[in-house]
């Protein structure tokens, strides 16, 4: 098979947008092709300009309660059906149904472990839909169907194509212990990783709704999306989230209220703790901003050279890293089940426990900012092509680590640097 049928192959497997993704496979094929070399030199140009198509976003208001372990908000999602179809229904994601109790698909498939972590059965996490209405007020919620991680909502009216319809959503998420990239842990349990934690549209891809359960072994598929998010949290924490924070947070009756927008993304996160303490340093025309806890303090240069390093280098193999800024959060020691994972433009990393030196955080930063191109940029579906997703960003981030000298271990058990020849 010749690098043009490669890149055929590629294409036919992703969720093509744009020119900027174009360029990303050819730029991967081009590394993969020269790998002896120590800095690819082929890399195609950054698209400036090339932007995906708005097809789900999402307004949302959102309240975190430390104490309950919750977050409860409304939405206003404005999906718009991007394919050559009529629709008569949608269909949400629940993710974090996967966790209220120990007989979802989920927990059968991993045995209420994940990355080695256990989840307790007093330690479970939820999604409850309140709400569901049109705009106008009709309700969509009475006649909603639930099958482990997805909500079937019928349509009153078929959603032709490229008609757009908007949808109001209240819910309640109850946050599981730090299990599965998600939850609560740290000091008294005031550390929060909030990913999957959202009433989400699922992806309709050539020609039906991808509804697919959440399995143990899988990951993510969305559309892109502009997302306006307004966190509160109490006074004194601080909060990172994905994009940009319009200002700074704004104190309201013992509240603290943070306000972010990001364009050109396929989902949104945020963390919370009221230890959080911040440091940056910037990549080219990157800010990275590192959010980290007082604990991993001899850890904030390790983090910050390896998000610079990852970032500039992967930008010159791939093309450009499209966002003003790149959001790393440190995670506790005993809230290691949300460490290591990716979100458009914020990772989350953690030392693993393991002393500063270690070379642990510089791989998982590494390898988490790879995720920044596959798939934030590519959008495919991690659960049925995860080589598009983790076989290419393990390819990056060690690649890089391996360029870069970086070791993993410590005396006769240190790894690395690594080659590729």
């Amino acid at each position: 098979m010749n690098v043009s049928n490669i890149i055929e192959a590629l294409l036919e497997r992703t969720m093509i947008h744009t020119r900027l993704t174009h360029a990303l496979i050819i730029a991967l094929i081009l590394a993969l092709c020269v790998r002896s070399q120590p800095t690819p030199t082929h890399a195609a140009p950054h698209q400036q300009g090339a932007q995906a198509p708005v097809i789900a976003s999402y307004k949302m208001d959102v309240q975190l309660d430390p104490v309950a372990k919750t977050v409860s908000g409304t939405e206003h999602i404005t999906y718009t059906n991007p394919s050559k179809d009529t629709l008569n229904e949608l269909y949400l994601r629940l993710y974090l149904r996967a966790f209220r109790d120990l007989n979802t698909t989920w927990m059968r498939e991993s045995g209420g472990v994940s990355r080695g972590f256990p989840i307790k059965p007093d330690e479970l996490g939820d999604i409850t839909v309140h709400t569901l209405t049109l705009a106008d007020g009709t309700d969509l919620l009475a006649t909603t169907t639930l099958s482990d991680t997805l909500m079937r909502v019928p349509l009153p009216r078929p959603l032709a194509a490229g008609q757009q319809i908007e949808l109001d959503v209240s819910w309640t998420s109850k946050l599981p212990r730090a299990f599965a990239r998600t939850g609560y842990g740290g000091k008294n349990d005031t550390f929060f990783m909030v990913g999957q934690w959202y009433p989400k549209l699922a992806v309709y891809d050539r020609g039906q709704w991808d509804t697919e359960p959440w399995h143990a072994n899988a990951e993510f598929f969305n559309d892109f999306g502009a997302y306006d998010v307004t966190i509160s949290v109490p006074s004194g924490y601080v909060v990172a989230g994905v994009g940009m924070p319009t200002n700074p947070p704004q104190e309201r009756d013992g509240r603290s209220v943070s306000h972010y927008t990001a364009d050109d993304v396929t989902d949104f996160a945020f963390a919370a703790s009221p230890d959080f303490q911040t440091r940056s340093a910037r990549a080219g025309n990157v800010e990275i901003i590192l959010y980290y806890l007082p604990e991993h303090a001899a850890s904030v240069q390790e983090y910050l050279d390896a998000g610079v390093g990852t970032i500039t280098t992967l930008s010159r193999w791939f093309g450009q890293y499209p966002h003003p800024r790149l959001t790393i959060i440190d995670v506790p020691n005993d809230a290691e089940g949300a460490g290591g994972m990716e979100y458009p433009t914020l990772i989350t990393g953690g030392t693993g426990g393991l002393p500063d030196g270690s070379g642990f955080v510089a791989y998982v930063t590494a390898h988490e900012i790879g995720h920044q191109w596959w798939p934030m940029q590519t959008a495919t579906n991690e659960a049925t092509e995860p080589w598009l997703d983790e076989g290419l960003t393990e390819y990056s981030g060690a690649r890089y680590n391996a360029d870069a000298g970086d070791t993993l271990g410590f005396g006769p058990f240190a790894i690395g640097p690594a080659t590729f020849e």
